[in-house]
């Protein structure tokens, strides 16, 4: 995309070198401030805004332009948290450019707000991080799409509930209409609207003449403003007002907009609000406070209670389903009547069963078989789960269900054509759903260890960091559903007056998601009596509660990641705001991320480590990082002022960091806007590689196998016919004991009760009386009782004297009298039965059906082959054919990692280069004869090429290649070299826009895009 936009992304034709302004000049485009940014900063501005990079754009003018989009804009005003929104909407109703202390004023009003002082620089410089706002201090500008987007019109107000200023409200109205508003107002009458409307806002604009003004009001008209004032400003007057509302219009307190309707001005406005833009300003992040404390080995040990518990039941869902489960639906999904079904055998509810069976199709457990009549069933990955170690097979269930959208919650409801949605069918898919997952895990992780979140203030905290539900212009709501409410839904109308907060269908979407993943959490023992457990931290790549790793509330992966060259800076880039406005540095000047949480991974943002907002790290306004013995650096983790909880015994509270001025050493921009941790306003949670996710995983794994019970190898045998298994068994014990004996109840203990049918099962798999008693005399931790012996060798001597095989079938047997009693039963009438021998009788129905019914009549027949040998009956395990689990459906694109972060800024880079290179060759040739621009290939040798790309590829430099492909068509590349190997060189080719990989004996020749060649 090259198209400009209002201005933003021109390039001026007195820039410096690179297509910058010269220097001391102030920028004037979106695109000349990025040109003067620091690839850090350009990484920090890509990894925040990830569509910026579908494509990579050409040039860093493209990239302004594509900042400028409205799709975009609307996604990065999403994204932020609900000071930095209140922030730029504070932005579109100032003057434009407008100095920081004009912004200021316009926040805090008249009152003094140290509060709203120390954030904001934390505000400024995320949106100017974003590319949504840009200029000096004194020259703040919000790009022109933001603008229009938050800016209020004579059709509509702006979520501030302000309306238009007096210029677009009068754009209407006649000149004679103008002079009486002026003299009713008392002012001197002028020659043209436009002094008019001047007129009249220097009056609005002037405290004293406004206050004056408004002490000659009637009360019947400032209650009637007071009405408009916090908006919305527009209101419905009769062809004949009442005399309030005529004394406001004749003075231009209110202004028609169209016949029956008036406006409130937005100076009038602002006046009567005492210079505020919002009634409710939030710099702080609410506080998430404990609800219950608990000891940390309780909670861990509850933990994993639950997930021993998450295990067996996932084990139990698939074993049901062992030989074939149920059908599939002709739409998709699972039926009621099977869910139910599910639930039953589960012994659980439907929206439980719903959860589970989602979780082990996320996880590659579960799918449908494709077969004709098809059927879900276990896959072949089932098998090998079986075969792992219990806190393995528990990691893998939870890292499948991490970054699932899939949401069983909507299990039941309706979709967009009102259709029901099935379990395990289509329609499923919520977006948000990782994202709310990873930031309500984070904050949890903020908390002392032990410590239970209240909902409510889980919630508040949820909305916080999410500013706006939905923005408008956007499709939809966070849902992805496009069903969001615009105008920035009802938390906006509340702010601005409205009766009750009734929450947008985005909004109440990521209420719900946030239940769900508690309820969920809780299910699988990633948390244990509502507190983070310790395998939880570890699952999310942090360290331990407590541990003296300097990584701030955000730790662990992020911060490693950091310093192993990200792409992104350590800290929030310095967006150049003057001392005054810029926040203090805390802790020492060194920068690295582990001497003040600020780093990636840490700090001290509003948001929660894995979220799409503001906060950085995993702390969710935890504060900066703490190192023992180092008061200097931050205030911690180890407490609940950290996050602003607070202790229900004490009812104290202390308010979170996350709107303190603190920030990365000696920068003005709040850690919360550092894309390169967690926390940034990305897609919602980290971009871990799959190395490191693993290594989580098996953290966790770690940390959970001792909390389990080891697996048994022995069972009591009592004498009423029961085995208890006082814990896990042994997987072989298991399933023998499972053919042997039927399970009569579990819980701590699982009960086992051996019946004739039981015993008639084992028989039926082959083994014989003697394999079975030696089998339970194995086992028992007590003798074999005696009743149990009895039962086995009853059970055996009658086992097979009945042989059934195919005729149709036929049943004989050697004692003719038993066949006699057979045919005599009322109960064999359906089977047709006829004597062809003595000792054998013919049926009318398949052997199998004959097998089940003389069993049902309290036989033990045995089948037999057509040579006459007992037939062993065990059924076949049915499994589908190898699967691939869902992928997930994100909610944007998906957030670049270090590597193409740093291709595309180098691409970037390069782009301008080139082109000014290609203005350079115009104006006159270049020295040499092989200089880039010129048009003619590059010529140089085998061996220089090979060194000169090898060369570029490892400083992350550009060059210019010559190139003939197959066809001997010849061409000039711009090439980014990034791995040189087997006659072949990688990189990004911008100019073709892509990743391309190029044979060396093709390219004619190499030279280096310096910056002296342009």
């Amino acid at each position: 995309m090259t198209t400009e936009r209002n201005g933003e992304a021109r390039v001026h034709a007195e820039t410096g070198p690179g297509g910058g302004p010269a220097a001391g000049a102030q920028p004037r485009t979106l695109a000349e401030e990025l040109r003067t940014r620091p690839d850090t900063e350009l990484a920090w501005l890509l990894r925040a805004r990830p569509d910026l990079l579908s494509p990579v754009p050409n040039d860093v003018t493209q990239l302004a332009t594509r900042a400028g989009t409205r799709a975009s804009v609307v996604r990065a005003l999403e994204r932020l948290d609900r000071f930095a929104l209140q922030t730029a909407e504070a932005l579109a109703i100032a003057p434009d450019p407008c100095p920081y202390d004009t912004l200021l004023a316009l926040l805090t009003g008249d009152d003094e707000a140290p509060e709203v002082a120390e954030a904001l620089p934390r505000a400024v410089g995320t949106l100017r991080g974003q590319a949504i706002v840009w200029g000096g201090a004194d020259r703040l500008r919000l790009v022109r799409t933001a603008r229009e987007i938050l800016t209020p019109s004579a059709s509509g107000a702006s979520p501030t509930g302000l309306g238009p200023t007096v210029t677009e409200a009068a754009a209407g109205m006649s000149p004679g209409r103008l002079q009486d508003v002026l003299a009713g107002a008392g002012l001197p009458t002028t020659h043209d609207s436009v002094t008019a409307v001047e007129a009249l806002t220097a009056l609005f604009t002037d405290r004293e003449r406004m206050a004056a003004l408004l002490d000659e009001a009637p009360a019947e008209a400032l209650a009637t403003l007071g009405r408009l004032v916090w908006g919305p400003p527009y209101g419905t007057v009769p062809a004949q007002p009442a005399a309030p509302v005529r004394w406001l219009l004749a003075r231009g307190l209110l202004l028609p907009t169209a016949p029956g309707t008036v406006v409130l001005p937005r100076e009038v406005a602002l006046h009567l609000r005492g210079g505020r833009a919002h009634r409710v300003i939030e710099p702080v992040a609410p506080p998430v406070r404990a609800a219950a404390g608990h000891s940390p080995a309780v909670v861990d040990a509850t933990a994993a209670g639950q997930a021993f518990t998450a295990l067996g039941t996932v084990e139990d869902l698939l074993r049901e389903w062992e030989t074939g489960g149920p059908s599939v639906l002709r739409a998709g999904g699972l039926s009621v009547r099977d869910l139910k079904r599910t639930a039953a055998a589960l012994d659980t509810d439907e929206r439980t069963a719903a959860f589970w069976l989602e979780l082990a199709y996320a996880a590659g457990l579960l799918a449908s078989d494709g077969e004709a009549e098809e059927r879900f069933a276990a896959t072949p990955a089932y098998d090998n789960w079986l075969r792992l170690p219990a806190a393995e097979r528990w990691a893998a269930l939870v890292t499948a269900w991490l970054p699932a959208t899939r949401t069983p919650g909507v299990v039941g409801g309706q979709d967009a054509k009102g259709r029901a949605m099935a379990v395990l069918g289509p329609g499923l898919d919520r977006s948000p759903a990782p994202e709310i997952r990873h930031r309500t895990l984070a904050l949890l992780a903020a908390l002392p260890p032990g410590t239970a979140p209240d909902p409510a203030t889980l919630l508040a905290r949820l909305r916080w960091q999410r500013g706006a539900a939905a923005v408008p212009g956007a499709a939809g709501a966070a849902s992805g559903t496009g069903t969001g409410e615009g105008a920035w839904g009802a938390d906006r109308r509340h702010a601005a007056g409205a009766a009750a907060p009734v929450l947008p269908p985005g909004e109440e979407l990521r209420t719900r998601l946030t239940e769900w993943t508690l309820a969920e959490a809780e299910l699988l023992g990633v948390t244990g009596r509502g507190a983070l457990s310790a395998h939880g931290r570890a699952l999310l790549g942090l360290p331990p509660a407590g541990s003296t790793e300097r990584t701030g509330s955000g730790g662990g992966a992020a911060a490693g990641r950091e310093r192993a060259g990200s792409g992104g800076p350590a800290q929030a880039p310095n967006h150049g705001l003057p001392p005054e406005h810029g926040a203090p540095a805390t802790g020492p000047a060194s920068g690295h991320p582990e001497d003040t949480g600020s780093g990636a991974g840490s700090g001290t943002g509003s948001g929660t480590g894995f979220g799409a907002g503001s906060g950085t790290g995993f702390g969710a306004g935890s504060g900066t990082g703490t190192v023992p013995g180092r008061p200097e650096s931050g205030t911690g983790t180890g407490h609940p002022e950290d996050t602003g909880t607070e202790h229900p015994a004490s009812g104290s509270r202390t308010e979170p960091e996350s709107g303190s001025p603190a920030s990365a050493p000696g920068t003005g921009q709040p850690d919360s806007a550092v894309p390169g941790d967690p926390g940034s306003p990305d897609a919602g949670f980290p971009a871990r590689s799959e190395d490191e996710i693993a290594a989580a995983a098996a953290q966790a794994a770690t940390l959970l196998a001792p909390l389990l019970p080891e697996p048994l190898d022995h069972v009591l045998l009592q004498a009423d016919l029961t085995a208890v298994a006082p814990g896990p068994l042994e997987r072989p014990l298991a399933e023998a004991l499972g053919v042997l004996a039927d399970v009569e109840s579990k819980g701590g203990a699982t009960v086992y009760r051996f019946t004739p049918g039981s015993v008639r099962r084992a028989l039926d798999a082959g083994r014989t009386a003697a394999d079975l008693h030696a089998f339970l005399a194995e086992h028992s931790r007590t003798p074999v009782p005696q009743p149990l012996s009895y039962l086995v060798d009853d059970v055996a001597r009658r086992h097979g004297h009945l042989r059934v095989g195919a005729a149709s079938s036929y049943v004989r047997c050697d004692d003719d009298g038993l066949l006699a009693e057979i045919v005599a039963d009322k109960r064999s009438a359906g089977l047709r039965l006829r004597r062809l021998a003595p000792t054998v009788l013919a049926a009318q129905a398949d052997p199998a059906t004959l097998l089940e019914r003389l069993r049902e009549m309290g036989y033990a027949p045995a089948a037999e082959s057509a040579e006459g040998d007992v037939l062993i009956t065990r059924a076949d395990a049915h499994r589908t054919p190898p699967r691939t689990p869902p992928a997930p459906v994100p909610e944007g694109p998906p957030l670049p990692d270090a590597t193409l972060l740093g291709a595309a800024v180098r691409a970037i880079r390069a782009g301008d280069r080139a082109a000014t290179a290609g203005a350079a060759a115009q104006r006159g040739p270049a020295a040499g004869p092989t200089a880039p621009g010129e048009g003619r290939l590059p010529r140089t040798t085998a061996a220089e090429t090979l060194a000169t790309v090898q060369a570029a590829a490892m400083t992350g430099g550009t060059v210019w290649i010559g190139y003939v492909n197959a066809d001997g068509a010849a061409s000039q590349r711009v090439l980014a070299p990034v791995r040189v190997e087997g006659g072949f060189v990688t990189g990004y080719d911008h100019t073709a826009d892509e990743v391309r990989t190029y044979p060396l004996h093709r390219i004619t020749g190499v030279a280096e895009l310096a910056d002296d060649t342009v």
